[in-house]
């Protein structure tokens, strides 16, 4: 049998975590399955879309962390969004290595730069691609369940806080 300890497990029943693929999520249960006669202990993680078993052994590694605090949230992340936006690199295989880089860390300050960045990029330039619009789209569905489950609001008004931060950045231009 794996005998992993309470005490050595990095989460708990109830912990809200963020896997870099999956999303935000909650650990719901703790179970014990055995595969090829091997006893593996995982945390059961229920995210908006899916369920999904993350081993205990491998839940202190970088693809996974705790949520972002709502001070953090409302110190940070907003003060990201407000920031002047950088102008992104011409070339889209740099923008397309941001974009990977970004996604792959699951940080949720880059992930607000580059949902301020991008949006920004849109503005001036009048769109941008195919590929950066689908990216787009994550990261902000990224940082809006990130910030809604964190503060404890509804995803519709952080898409609406969100929103009017960035238009300030598109009122500057005109």
């Amino acid at each position: 049998m794996n005998a992993i300890k309470e005490t050595e497990m990095p989460y708990s029943i109830g912990d809200k975590i963020v896997h870099a693929y999956y999303g935000v999520g909650q650990i719901i249960d703790i179970e014990e399955k055995i595969l090829n006669d091997n006893a593996t202990t995982y945390f059961v993680v229920e995210t908006r879309n899916s369920t999904f078993w993350l081993p205990v052994e491998k839940a202190d590694n970088e693809r996974i962390r705790p949520i972002t605090s709502s001070e953090t949230i409302e110190k940070n992340v907003v003060e990201t969004l407000e920031a002047d936006p950088q102008v992104m690199a011409s070339h889209y295989k740099t923008r397309k290595k941001r974009i990977k880089d970004v996604r792959q860390s699951g940080e949720i300050v880059p992930i607000a730069r580059l949902v301020r960045d991008l949006t920004y990029r849109q503005f001036t330039k009048g769109n941008i691609t195919d590929v950066e619009n689908r990216n787009l789209e994550k990261l902000r569905n990224r940082l809006v369940s990130e910030w809604a489950r964190s503060v404890g609001t509804t995803r519709r008004e952080v898409r609406k806080k969100i929103r009017k931060i960035l238009q300030q950045h598109r009122k500057e231009i005109a």
